[in-house]
């Protein structure tokens, strides 16, 4: 193998799209969550959330 040629493409499934905008909406939703509850109680459950995750 020639190091000048760039390896083969990895190819990125409809799957991997699907977790990664998933991950992504469930980020925002728990930034609105802590949001409107700035206590330990709401860091609490977003962490908890980010855990189950």
């Amino acid at each position: 193998m020639n190091p000048a040629e760039p390896e083969a493409a990895h190819r990125v499934t409809t799957v991997e799209i699907f977790f990664d905008v998933v991950f992504v909406f469930t980020i925002t939703q728990l930034a609105g969550v802590l949001e409107d509850d700035p206590t330990w109680a709401g860091f609490g459950r977003v962490v908890l959330v980010l855990g189950v995750l």
